[in-house]
């Protein structure tokens, strides 16, 4: 089965946006292919060289709907076809875009003669379209399209298109399109201003040569451009046809043309806005003035004209400046009181108008016109006022108060009038009543008074409400005023009675004073409160003494004793009688507790005061001073002494005299003086140690408190020190020399004396720098100062330890700085020369001191490192200046940089002079490490400025070894040679052990050979310098242990000495041979500083010259283990 292809070829127009087009190549509109054939068709736009930037979307309608085609950015269509399909392609740039024109795209089944392919001389594609001639055909499948979104079209300037598609062959040639039913124009594509007016219902019709009638389309486009309210007005209505204020209402109305419908609407009246489209307003006048309506939608607003509503009103008012007025009777009525008529309609202010006062008729003015007449106010005019037109009454009313009274005043008690007096007894639970009584508008000022005096409690009341208390008696009257004045009524005498109250003793005391046969200074007299008034009656002890109110009016106190007296008071009035308290009546014979009184403390050469205290009855009359029993000639309260001596004191008397008599005081007065030291001497020179001798004597009243001081340093304190007095001062060294006070304090003053001791003693450090802690770099400046005593003066001398060397050598000026009590030393810019230590001797002929310190620091970083890993990893590097102290190192490495593991100090060896090593075997194979090497000291830590790399080869030899037939053979073989050379080995080292027994008691017989000797014998030979000895064997073996010191610049070649540790020579010599009969020697190397050049020698017992080679990465085997017990546990023990 053959398929043929036919194409129908169609050429449209190109439309384009923004200046962007989309073009379809092959020019056509109508495509047909073969069933799973790619189409070679392609979308073009004119993005010029910027091509790449342009985006292609190639889009399928169906169902009414599109969606997208090719999902990835292509401008082909690449995808083979299967059913027929509606494409259009989309082209973008940045933000602006467009459409392409609608492709079909047809499948059909090929002819069985296939026609020459037309060749379109556009498409160089290599693939070919088949085309054939299809029957021609009247329009069918007529529809109206738009372009672009019609969904959301607003009103403005811009355009839509609609376009009419139909399937004609030929193509069709004549288009109609309809708006609304109406033919609106003759063309396929119309172009149609987004106007309101052009909403509404399109369709289309196409027609071609074929039946020369048209088709009209199967669909139909509902166009609705939206648009912002416009048209907007305002109406209003009144419900009875008039505007007259009163009852009724006017309806006001919102319209306007919206799309999409307004859903918001308001009311303006004036400044006031009212959400809604209709309101409703009653007819009155404030709902008069302008109004207008405003309409919103989703599209924007619009407001409409504005409308005057005017509401007719007619309304008479009272004007006044003030709502109530008050005058006096006879002032002229106001003229500024008036009516008139308000209204908004023609003649409507001609009406009379109508007064009233207190609702009755007053009179009828015209409008504008007062209510009153000129004349003086009377009674009548005393109203309330209100204007009418009508039946319409004004809002605001009038009043007019006329103001006159009083012309008397009464006292009305129980309704009638009070004349004459009002006398009641006394009950506090009942109360008189008092009105007073007049005649005023307004009401009368009331005011009442008793005995002359205002009531301010019934002030302005006309009514008082007396309660029947004594305190109530009086003459009482009130006063009436008013605008005419005031009047007083006629005056009421109201009296109280009652019984005594309260019987009182003047004078208030409850105990009086006289001499025997005499009276009290002051009279004695009894007093109560009582209405009608009172008799008096005085009782002693129970019994009658006298009569009256004065208790010694008639008669003297004639007792010897005291006596208690109380008075009695009476009259007609329950229940008549009443006592008053008890006095007593003592015979008294002078004043009481006299005192003298000093104002302590009584102190030499000060004012002192003594006061003389005494309790006076009656006040004291005369002082007297006597001084050991002799008068003073002083008659004042207070004895003064304006410069106190010790003659002043003794015994002091004060004789005071009152009404009844006289008595005396005493006081005993000691005069204080401050304390004076004395003592035999104030200097003395002592050589410590020894002990100083301060004697001195105090003399003071009272005692003192003695302090003993040097220079600010308290040595003691004695309390309550009178007459002499010794105390010993140790003293130690010169710092002990100087002043030693002594104090003396007392409550009258304070002393002090100096003592001078001159010290002669041996130098001592008094303070000095603090370096232990400080760590110094190459550069830093120094400066360290000792302040000292000495005496005599001190002999200063300064030495110097280089780092590296034993010898001491003396430093002098200029970096020496020396005083009596001070030396410094200075050094600016350190070098490594200067790192070492620095002692210090001070010495006279009573002795000398020294002081040392050190000057260190952090250690410089390693410099070139080396690494090599042929089986483990062997790092070289050289060493920095160690700071003056030990340094270690610490070897580092990682296999990823972030983690690093540190590896064992004490593997590290030297290489030569110049170079250190270590060898690190727990590295893993095929495996990149880094290494770095840090330095450290008690100061601080200096790590490597680089760092190294290197990777262990795993060279499997011995598999390829193990694998050669040949090579099994060679190990056999090899493996026998070892068990005789054993064998061999063993025979011998038996034979070596047997001739060492034999030499066990003649050692001194062994022949020595000049290339190995012992170490006793090399320390006999030379005498090394002081150096330090490290881990001595327990056991036997001769180990000689070896510090290679650097070799300085500036000294010539020395050797290098060593310190042995040797054991018993009976130990040692048959323990420490191999089996070879060799004596061991250990070597222990000390690390060089990179800063030496000294090579490394070792010299033999005459100082042969260098002989031995070492190679420090091998290690020999170790001693035959020829220990006793003790030291094979041990040794097993660090093996573990």
């Amino acid at each position: 089965m053959f398929h043929s292809v036919v194409a129908c070829l169609l050429f449209f127009n190109v439309q384009s946006f923004h200046g962007l087009t989309a073009r379809i190549k092959p020019n056509r509109t109508s495509f047909v292919f073969e069933s799973g054939i790619k189409p070679n068709i392609t979308c073009e736009s004119d993005c010029g060289n910027y091509n790449w930037m342009c985006t292609y979307k190639w889009v399928i309608e169906k169902n009414g709907g599109s969606d997208t085609y090719i999902d990835k950015n292509n401008s082909r269509i690449d995808k083979p076809l299967k059913e027929n399909v509606t494409l259009f392609c989309y082209v973008k740039y940045n933000n602006i875009g467009n459409y392409s024109k609608r492709i079909k795209i047809s499948i059909k089944e090929r002819l069985l003669s296939t026609a020459t392919p037309i060749s379109d001389d556009k498409n160089d594609n290599d693939e070919r379209t088949n085309i054939t001639k299809e029957p021609e055909y009247a329009p069918r499948n007529t529809t109206i399209r738009s372009y672009g979104d019609i969904d959301d079209l607003q009103e403005g300037p811009g355009f839509f298109e609609l376009s009419c598609d139909a399937d004609c062959n030929p193509e069709c040639d004549r288009y109609k399109i309809y708006h609304n039913g109406a033919l609106l124009n003759e063309s396929k594509d119309s172009r149609i201003k987004k106007d309101r007016r052009n909403s509404g219902r399109y369709q289309c019709a196409a027609s071609n040569s074929v039946g020369n009638r048209f088709q009209n389309s199967t669909n139909s486009l509902d166009i609705d451009i939206k648009y912002a309210p416009g048209n907007v007005s305002i109406f209003f209505s009144s419900d009875n046809g008039d505007m007259q204020e009163g009852n009724g209402s006017i309806n006001i109305t919102c319209y306007a043309d919206c799309n999409p419908e307004c859903d918001g609407y308001f009311i303006h009246h004036n400044d006031r806005r009212y959400q809604t489209k209709e309101k409703r307003i009653i007819k009155d006048r404030t709902n008069s003035g302008l109004y207008k309506c405003e309409a919103l939608n989703s599209l924007g607003r619009s407001v409409s004209n504005t409308t005057n509503i005017s509401i007719h009103y007619t309304t008479v008012i009272l004007e006044s400046n003030k709502k109530e007025l008050a005058i006096n009777i006879s002032d002229i009525l106001p003229p500024d009181v008036s009516c008139r008529i308000d209204c908004n309609f023609p003649r409507c202010d001609s009406e009379i108008i109508i007064v009233k006062r207190n609702s009755e008729h007053y009179r009828s003015i015209w409008s504008r016109h007062s209510i009153f007449v000129n004349r003086a106010a009377k009674l009548f005019d005393d109203g309330t006022y209100v204007c009418l037109v009508g039946n319409r009454m004004s809002e605001i009313n009038f009043t007019l108060t006329i103001h006159h009274g009083p012309r008397t005043a009464s006292v009305l008690r129980k309704n009638h009038l009070v004349s004459g007096d009002i006398i009641d007894e006394e009950d506090t639970s009942m109360t008189i009543l008092l009105i007073c009584s007049s005649s005023c508008n307004p009401t009368c000022k009331i005011a009442w008074y008793k005995d002359k005096q205002p009531l301010f409690r019934y002030m302005y009341n006309s009514v008082i409400d007396i309660r029947r208390d004594r305190r109530m008696s009086g003459v009482y009257h009130c006063e009436a005023s008013g605008v005419e004045g005031k009047v007083e009524s006629d005056p009421v005498h109201l009296t109280i009675q009652y019984p005594p109250g309260d019987v009182t003793i003047t004078p208030g005391n409850d105990t009086f004073y006289t001499k025997l046969y005499g009276k009290p200074l002051h009279g004695i007299t009894c007093e109560a409160d009582c209405v009608p008034e009172c008799t008096y009656w005085w009782n002693r002890e129970g019994y009658s003494y006298t009569t009256g109110n004065s208790l010694f009016a008639t008669r003297s106190y004639y007792y010897s004793g005291s006596s208690r007296f109380r008075c009695l008071a009476s009259n007609a009035i329950e229940p008549y009688r009443n006592y008053s308290r008890w006095i007593t009546v003592k015979v008294k014979d002078g004043p009481d507790n006299v005192t003298i009184i000093p104002s302590l403390p009584a102190i030499e050469n000060s004012t002192f005061t003594l006061t003389c205290v005494a309790s006076c009855y009656h006040g004291c009359q005369s002082y007297s001073w006597y001084h050991n029993w002799r008068s003073m000639n002083q008659r004042t309260k207070v004895l003064r002494f304006h410069r106190l001596s010790e003659e002043d004191s003794g015994r002091y008397q004060c004789q005071v005299a009152d009404d009844f008599g006289e008595k005396s005081g005493y006081y005993t007065m000691t005069v204080q003086y401050k304390p004076v030291i004395t003592s035999p001497k104030n200097q003395t020179t002592i050589t410590a140690p020894d002990l100083l001798d301060l004697t001195f004597s105090v003399d003071g009243s009272p005692s003192s408190n003695v302090t003993i001081l040097h220079e600010t340093k308290t040595l003691t304190f004695l309390p309550h020190v009178t007459g002499q007095l010794s105390f010993n001062v140790s003293i130690e060294s010169c710092l002990d020399q100087g002043e030693y006070r002594v104090e003396a304090v007392n409550d009258a003053g304070s002393d002090n004396f100096i003592f001078i001791a001159n010290v002669k003693c041996s130098p001592i450090i008094v303070r000095y720098s603090n370096l232990s802690q400080k760590g110094y770099q190459v550069g830093d400046s120094l400066s360290y100062t000792v302040a000292y005593k000495a005496e005599p003066k001190a002999e200063v001398s300064w030495s110097f330890v280089r780092w590296n060397k034993k010898e001491s050598k003396e430093i002098r000026e200029p970096q020496i700085q020396n005083d009596k009590e001070y030396t410094m030393i200075e050094i600016s810019g350190l070098n490594f020369s200067n790192f070492g230590k620095y002692k210090l001797e001070l010495k006279n002929v009573l002795g000398s001191i020294t002081q040392e310190f050190h000057i260190q620091g952090a250690p410089q970083r390693p410099t070139d490192l080396v690494v090599d890993c042929p089986h483990s990893a062997i790092i070289s590097w050289r060493p920095g200046f160690d700071g003056g102290t030990t340094q270690n190192f610490i070897i580092e490495y990682s296999d990823n940089s972030s983690f690093w593991q540190t590896h064992r100090s004490e593997s590290v060896v030297p290489i030569d002079e110049n170079f250190m090593s270590a060898q690190i075997n727990d590295i893993q194979p095929n495996v990149p490490y880094s290494f770095r090497i840090r330095a450290n000291n008690i100061f601080g830590v200096a790590e490597s400025d680089t760092t190294v790399n290197c990777t262990r080869q795993n060279i499997d030899k011995m598999a390829s070894f193990i694998d050669n037939p040949n090579a099994l053979v060679g190990i056999g073989i090899l493996v026998l040679l070892l068990l005789i050379a054993t064998a061999v080995l063993l025979a011998v080292l038996k034979l070596k052990r047997k001739r060492g027994s034999n030499n066990q008691d003649n050692a001194s017989e062994i022949v020595e050979n000049i290339l190995y000797i012992t170490a006793d014998d090399a320390k006999e030979q030379i005498q090394a310098p002081e150096a330090t000895t490290e881990n001595p064997q327990n056991g036997s073996d001769v180990y000689a242990v070896v510090e290679k010191k650097p070799k300085p610049d500036d000294v010539e070649d020395q050797p290098v000495y060593t310190d042995v540790c040797k054991a018993d020579q009976k130990k040692t010599l048959f323990q420490t041979v191999n089996k070879d009969g060799l004596i061991y020697v250990d070597l222990d190397l000390k690390d060089t500083p990179s800063t030496s050049t000294e090579a490394f020698v070792i010299h033999g017992a005459d100082d042969r010259t260098q002989y031995v080679d070492i190679d420090f990465t091998r290690r020999a085997d170790p001693p035959p283990d020829t220990d006793n017990e003790q030291s094979r546990n041990e040794k097993e023990k660090e093996k573990a």
